[in-house]
């Protein structure tokens, strides 16, 4: 099941750069988009399930992550350009908060750290929703919606790792 597990994972690394490639064929790009998203919940929930969580594999997959996440925000860029500057300025704070995560990990807990919080896991299924909603509607509140989440999952998890005695990926929130 482990194997399944990694293979899970390594094909949404495999992926998420083809989003890349194939953005301009739609039902090769919504397969590939559709299976980066699908891939994601399921390597978690199959680790979860079974009992094989490790801190290896929160770490693959917190980093195959953020690989997704730069194939999607690249893909907006490409998809929709007039309205992705608007949102330079706060993708580049998110980005800029996210790198003192990464600083802050380093320095307390000698390690790339990426927590898998509740708030992250919703910024994560908001961002991954967003060009897809977005296409669907045309709303641009959905981008802020990105945003801010986005933002809030990135501020808390630098609160709960200034505050964290010992490193813990699974800290679930700043609240409970």
């Amino acid at each position: 099941m482990i194997i399944l597990i990694q293979a899970l994972t390594i094909s949404r690394l495999i992926s998420a750069p083809l989003l890349l490639v194939f953005i301009h064929q739609p039902v090769v790009f919504g397969l590939l988009y559709a299976w980066c998203g699908l891939s994601d919940a399921a390597d978690g929930w199959l680790a979860r399930h079974y009992g094989l969580t490790s801190t290896l594999g929160a770490r693959l997959d917190s980093a195959v992550d953020m690989a997704a996440f730069l194939s999607i925000a690249a893909s907006c860029w490409l998809l929709f350009p007039a309205e992705v500057i608007t949102f330079i300025p706060w993708l580049a704070a998110i980005l800029a908060v996210r790198l003192v995560n990464l600083l802050i990990g380093g320095l307390r807990f000698h390690a790339l750290v990426w927590l898998h919080t509740w708030a992250n896991k919703l910024a994560g299924l908001v961002v991954f929703l967003t060009p897809l909603a977005y296409r669907l509607t045309g709303w641009q509140a959905i981008l802020w919606l990105a945003c801010l989440t986005s933002m809030f999952s990135a501020l808390e998890e630098c609160l709960i790792m200034l505050r964290m005695n010992s490193l813990d990926l699974n800290k679930r929130s700043l609240f409970f």
